[in-house]
């Protein structure tokens, strides 16, 4: 992880530094090993580093070798190595050993295109001297964050909403919209942000900044579908080898690794993975527990660290030692956010870094792969509906009536998750089901003046819009499309 800022104000040749270098000192736990800035006419950018690639010569910003082209990158590139390699055969040289160089020059070659070839997690900012003009990119699924802010000839931008908030410019003003979306999705959705005025930058989306115009473009969606006539068995290993080939690609590095080990099917699938290229004592694995013991899942966390010999730590969850992190975790979390996951990921993160600087995950498993409850929790929806009205009024009652259970994922309230969902079709019921309070009871908690203040109507007025981006009309494809852009 590092951090990006960068001011761009086509009004002043001289951008204020001290602004610049407070909006990087906001985000310095990003990245505590290295900073560095550069400034020119009308453009100031800055960079906090964690070194993962090239200790030595990995500094940023970094130029191109014709000083046209400044970039500052926050990310890997995991196929950056098989790019220098070809560029190297096209005459390029390379200075640094870093990913960061690789990128740049692909990018003084390509322009957007660029990204078109990338395999990796980013968001990355370049300068362009010579037509005074700023290119800002994401990945493709939106792992590195990126807010921008754009008034009157003045474009700003950083990885967290707290660098942005350095900027006077920027009043402190909540949107109403916003805190509406969060109600719906429990985070605030891109392209909004809690600050009015305030964008987060899409996935696989990116912008060009200039004196006459900001322009967005998406340059990425995930696929319609399989077409695939391969076997199950094929197809077993077609996703083995991908799978395999992506966790090896994420352990290049200069620094100690690891993995968070929850003993679910994702992270235990990456430490098998992992024990392809690595010998399994040099493997380090991490686990949180919990004093909850419907929570805790150390059982097969602990299984897995058995069966392939990881050097294993785990760490204990509490209610007491939750309440000790809590204004810790606030101070990161720059927008309302209510997984109570952040927690327990928190504290994983904390003791992980006494080992290693970097740890694989496993998120994104269930949203590929449908793993969710709610994936078959929707089969079962699709036959009480065919069933008699009596019968639905009939669990309604029954939910009503079971006591509140204070225990993860409770039947009462699984149950009444389900009845929840049933008024709606495709991906609302599951967005319904994925909510804190459901479209219905927004109506009842806020106020009329809110609402309207608010402007938009249609709860999932962003699922609407999205989903008509969907390249599939199969149900099952739009359920997958949904989970990756929404709940992923």
């Amino acid at each position: 992880m590092c951090g990006i800022v960068g001011i761009i104000d086509f009004q002043n040749k001289d951008v204020c530094r001290k602004t610049l270098f407070n909006m990087g000192d906001a985000i310095v736990s990003r990245g505590p090993d290295d900073d560095g800035y550069f400034f020119s006419d009308f453009v100031g950018l800055g960079h906090k580093r964690l070194s993962i690639i090239d200790l030595e010569t990995g500094h940023q910003p970094i130029a191109s070798s014709d000083k046209r082209y400044t970039l500052v990158f926050n990310g890997e590139i995991y196929n950056y190595l098989e790019i220098k390699q070809r560029l190297q055969k096209q005459g390029h040289v390379f200075k640094t050993a870093s990913d960061a160089e690789v990128l740049l020059t692909l990018f003084a070659l390509k322009g957007a295109a660029c990204l078109d070839e990338l395999n990796g997690m980013f968001a990355f900012a370049v300068w362009d001297e010579k037509n005074k003009s700023l290119f800002l990119a994401r990945d493709r699924m939106g792992k590195k964050p990126l807010y921008y802010f754009q008034t009157k000839g003045v474009f700003v931008f950083g990885s967290e909403l707290k660098a942005l908030l350095k900027n006077p410019l920027i009043e402190k003003d909540v949107d109403p919209l916003a805190l509406k979306n969060f109600f719906t999705y429990e985070y605030v959705p891109a392209p909004l942000s809690i600050i009015k005025n305030v964008n987060k930058l899409q996935q696989a989306s990116f912008l060009t900044v200039n004196r006459h115009s900001v322009s967005l473009k998406r340059y990425w969606s995930p696929p319609a579908g399989s077409t695939s006539k391969d076997s199950f068995e094929q197809a077993s290993r077609n996703v083995y080898n991908l799978l395999n080939n992506a966790v090896s690609s994420r352990l290049i590095s200069d620094v100690p690794l690891g993995v968070f080990l929850s003993g679910g099917i994702d992270s235990s699938a990456i430490v098998s993975m992992m024990a392809n290229h690595y010998h399994t004592k040099d493997i380090k694995t991490f686990a949180v527990n919990f004093e909850e013991k419907s929570y805790d899942e150390s059982r097969h966390s602990s299984l897995v660290a058995k069966h392939f010999q990881t050097d294993h730590y785990e760490e204990t969850l509490s209610a007491k030692k939750m309440l000790t992190i809590l204004p810790d975790v606030m101070g990161y979390v720059d927008e309302p956010f209510a997984d109570p996951s952040i927690l327990p990921t928190y504290l994983l993160s904390r003791f992980t870094k006494n080992q290693v600087t970097v740890a694989l995950g496993g998120d994104g498993g269930d949203e590929l792969f449908a793993g969710y409850p709610t994936f078959f929790a929707n089969r079962l929806a699709n036959e009480i509906q065919r069933l008699p009205g009596f019968v639905k009024r009939s669990l309604n009652a029954i939910a009503k009536a079971l006591p509140v259970s204070n225990k993860n994922m409770s039947f009462d309230f699984k149950l009444r998750q389900f009845l929840m969902g049933l008024d709606y079709d495709g991906v609302f019921r599951h967005q319904v089901w994925l909510s804190g309070i459901s479209p219905l009871g927004q109506q009842q908690l806020f106020h009329p003046a809110f609402s309207q203040n608010a402007k938009e109507t249609n709860a999932f007025h962003l699922i609407t819009e999205e989903m008509k981006r969907c390249p599939s009309s199969c149900l099952d494809d739009q359920l997958l499309y949904f989970y990756q852009k929404f709940y992923l």
